[in-house]
């Protein structure tokens, strides 16, 4: 699905994302730029689903049996619990060919699937109403450009809404998660993308405090420290720590 993918965190241009000061869309852009290589501008292009799967890939290179956990909370007792999910049995096939669908009342419509680009826009222009921002994704209708002013009606979003998660049923994912304290499945939506940028900061902020340690331990530059691989790293750490020196 892409020509090159390194794992995130092994790079001095990866410690350059602000994790936290930017819109969550900014920065997936930002790994995804540096880990496949791909031009901001284009990556900005991606359907959300080519992106979710592009970083997956991502966190997938560094480790084929990662897994993610997710929490929530059961709706019967209302015991908090984890949610564990394996992340190679989210990779699917993934594109950016526009989607075609039927709404309710036979119309013929041709919808581009949401990318990066759309989102940085919605919020640019705080822009919330789903009618407005489903209208914004239409092509074509029955063959013609939509009359401008087009606002799509609120009977359709449903319908839209469900079509959208079979074409993509990760980017929106809903998990059955039955509780450990009584048994209550619940239906649970789970923000994998969130999930996989929260990973990645916490693996910048590993990666920053090895750096610190290592340089006040020996002396070494980042840049240096930086193109050691990780197992030596973290070999030179545990060693450190069986010095009392970490």
């Amino acid at each position: 699905m892409f020509d090159s993918v390194r794992a995130f965190g092994c790079a001095a241009a990866d410690l350059d994302i602000g994790f936290g000061l930017r819109p969550a869309d900014e920065l997936a852009t930002a790994v995804l730029a540096r880990c496949v290589g791909v031009d901001e501008a284009a990556v900005a292009g991606w359907s959300l689903a080519r992106r979710l799967q592009a970083l997956l890939a991502v966190r997938l290179a560094d480790d084929g049996d990662a897994h993610a956990p997710a929490l929530t909370h059961c709706s019967a007792c209302g015991e908090g619990f984890e949610i564990d999910i394996e992340l190679a049995r989210c990779v699917a096939a993934a594109d950016d060919e526009a989607l075609a669908w039927t709404s309710p009342e036979g119309h013929a419509l041709v919808l581009r699937l949401p990318c990066g680009r759309d989102l940085a826009d919605w919020r640019s222009r705080q822009l919330h109403d789903e009618r407005r921002i489903a209208a914004s994704l239409v092509v074509s209708i029955d063959g013609q450009a939509p009359a401008a002013g087009f606002e799509m009606p609120g009977a359709w979003l449903e319908a839209l809404a469900e079509r959208l998660a079979e074409r993509d049923p990760f980017t929106a994912l809903l998990v059955d998660a039955p509780c450990p304290d009584c048994g209550h499945v619940n239906p649970t939506d789970v923000d994998l993308e969130a999930l996989l940028l929260h990973d990645f900061s916490v693996r910048q902020r590993r990666t920053l405090e090895d750096v610190a340690l290592l340089a006040r331990a020996f002396h070494w530059s980042e840049a240096q420290i930086l193109v050691l691989p990780a197992w030596r790293r973290a070999h030179y750490i545990a060693r450190l720590d069986s010095m009392g020196a970490a």
